[in-house]
């Protein structure tokens, strides 16, 4: 059948995957909200759901593998389905969680008479955002890094080098994980309280559960490359896991405003707010600007045949260190 096709597109097999994942997924649904409400069997449904959808992407991911290293179906024409696919899918998660800032937003600067005109409302005893967010800021950012350093090894070349590099990045992402799981012990609130409690979960677990979806991903691509699977022509594994885990800094971002919200609780200082999502904006500024010195650095040491790498390396590294010098300075602005 091989021989005789004259296209470049791949006819899949009939495959029972996709209504396997339904199903998990229903189950899942189905049993989260009979575990929140105390229902009898909740958790044991919420289980089975969970694994069910595991035991999906892990055999679905083998049949990709397979027809993609093995057999060889996946052409040029074939590597756009994914990357054009990865493309709505981050952005439906970007309009998903969305959703859950703008409701925080707006009960945080319109607080109505039910939670007592004020924000946070009474009787919540907020976390600190300058304690375990603050560190897990950089961590964060230093995994955004080492996934940069692995993509542009995997470019070069340089195979051991890029499984030390994803081995980083999935290292960082788990003490980061650790981190939240951490903090969710310590709060001193439930989902149950308010809609401070509501939201505070909602939005950051959800983020949670994007990180742990790219540490998994993450995994995969590190044992691929460690098999010799991925090359510099055909990794496109690889970068729809490095195109997802760029949601992770408007995650945090966006999640640190909402719990910096609660620094300035009392009504009529909406300047100091102002003051305290300036500072944010300029971390968040000089978080990308450095990552971008970075990146633009580590393609120039490569140095591979891209216009704008023969543009960069002609300029003696000029436009990376400014780029560079501009996100310490924004970086230093936010903790003004």
């Amino acid at each position: 059948m091989i021989e005789s096709q004259r296209h470049s597109y791949h006819l899949v097999d009939p495959s029972p995957w996709p209504i396997s994942g339904s199903l998990g997924a229903l189950a899942t649904t189905v049993g989260g909200v009979m575990y929140m409400h105390s229902f009898q069997g909740g958790a044991t449904l919420l289980s089975l759901g969970l694994i069910f959808i595991l035991y999906t992407m892990f055999v679905w991911w083998r049949d990709v593998l397979r027809e993609s290293t093995l057999e060889g179906h996946h052409t040029k024409v074939v590597q756009l389905g994914p990357r054009y696919g990865s493309i709505p899918f981050i952005v439906s998660e970007v309009m998903f969680l969305f959703a859950f800032f703008r409701a925080s937003s707006h009960s945080s600067l319109a607080p109505t008479v039910e939670i007592g005109g004020i924000w946070p409302p009474l009787g919540i005893w907020v976390l600190d955002p300058r304690e375990i967010l603050f560190l897990n800021t950089p961590i964060l950012l230093s995994s955004g890094a080492a996934v940069t350093w692995a993509h542009h090894a995997i470019l070069a070349g340089k195979e051991k080098r890029a499984v030390y590099a994803l081995v980083a990045t999935v290292s960082l992402a788990l003490v980061f994980t650790g981190f939240q799981g951490m903090e969710y012990y310590q709060a001193p609130f439930t989902i149950s309280d308010s809609i401070y409690g509501s939201t505070f979960f909602l939005a950051t677990g959800f983020h949670g559960f994007h990180v742990i979806i790219g540490t998994l991903f993450l995994i995969i691509c590190g044992i691929r490359q460690y098999l010799g699977h991925l090359t510099k022509e055909h990794h496109v594994g690889f970068e729809a896991a490095a195109w997802y885990r760029l949601l992770r800094w408007f995650w945090n971002s966006r999640k640190e405003a909402f719990k910096g919200c609660a620094l300035n609780p009392i009504p009529g200082e909406f300047w100091k707010r102002l003051i305290w999502y300036k500072n944010r904006l300029y971390g968040f500024i000089g978080a990308v600007g450095v990552s971008v010195g970075t990146t633009l650095s580590c393609r120039m040491k490569y140095r591979t045949k891209a216009l704008y790498s023969r543009v960069f390396f002609n300029s003696h590294s000029f436009i990376p260190n400014k780029v560079l010098s501009f996100g310490r300075w924004a970086l230093s602005v936010s903790f003004r």
